[in-house]
């Protein structure tokens, strides 16, 4: 990831496995799964909710760590070049729509922001188990058209997609799936384009994965009768550029070419 993505990323992740560690055994108990989505200001105010009184100590310990992080953690801003779309946002869009329309900010927490706000529909495809939103072109059994969800959510997609340029300039890509707490079977989207497709994860989850096949994998999976060989990859927080054919993702969103 871009040096601006990486830093504010860390910076989320280092506060939670901190915050991890000051509550102990209970941590898996109060901390919720949505807050590793949020940005910095959303974990600091659970964190003081979490840890005032009796342990009001330990807050304040918290918040000189969270200083401390922050001297050697500097995200930098960086501008979104896309101008926001000139229609009335709706109510599930309306941080895509904030975000660029002032063009300036950090564009990691832009983006975060905006999938909260998002309602995803279930993934209606046979081999899936979760939640998943398609945005930009699709190809299925010799259509070709614009996904359904596309120009309800310019403002998003434009968001999306100034993401995907950061992190990967010289991708190609032509359309955008945003899955939340979704398994998958092994599978190849037939109707793609023989190109590498992006995974970047958007939240701070642990147990997330993707299977991807790779000559000389380590992890062997069984697809239409054969061994496969491939390895599986942490879809959390990070990017990978690959071929995917199986997924476990708890929120990350995908960029590939029809």
């Amino acid at each position: 990831m871009p040096p601006h993505i990486a830093s504010a990323a860390l910076k989320e992740r280092t506060l939670l496995g901190h915050l991890r560690r000051l509550l102990g055994e209970r941590a898996d108990g109060i901390i919720p799964p949505i807050l590793t989505l949020p940005s910095v200001n959303d974990i600091m105010a659970f964190a003081r909710r979490r840890l005032e009184e009796p342990a009001r100590g330990n807050f304040q310990c918290y918040g000189c760590y969270a200083e401390t992080l922050t001297q050697m953690v500097r995200p930098k801003d960086y501008i979104c070049v896309h101008a926001a779309s000139s229609w009335q946002p709706c109510v599930t869009h309306c941080g895509a729509w904030t975000a660029l329309s002032l063009r300036k900010g950090l564009l990691w927490t832009s983006v975060r922001m905006a999938a909260i706000e998002l309602e995803i529909a279930d993934d209606v495809r046979p081999f899936a188990s979760g939640q998943l939103l398609t945005l930009g072109l699709y190809g299925k059994g010799g259509l070709l058209g614009l996904s359904k969800d596309t120009n309800r959510s310019c403002n998003l997609h434009r968001l999306l997609n100034v993401l995907v340029q950061a992190t990967w300039p010289h991708h190609i890509w032509t359309s955008l799936a945003l899955s939340a707490n979704n398994t998958t079977q092994l599978h190849i989207d037939k109707g793609n384009m023989d190109a590498e497709v992006l995974l970047i994860g958007l939240s701070h989850h642990l147990q997330g994965q993707v299977w991807i096949e790779e000559m000389g994998g380590q992890c062997y999976e069984e697809f239409e009768g054969r061994l496969v060989a491939g390895n599986r990859r942490s879809s959390g927080t990070t990017a990978h550029g690959d071929r995917t054919a199986c997924s476990q993702f708890k929120c990350a969103f995908l960029a590939d070419a029809t």
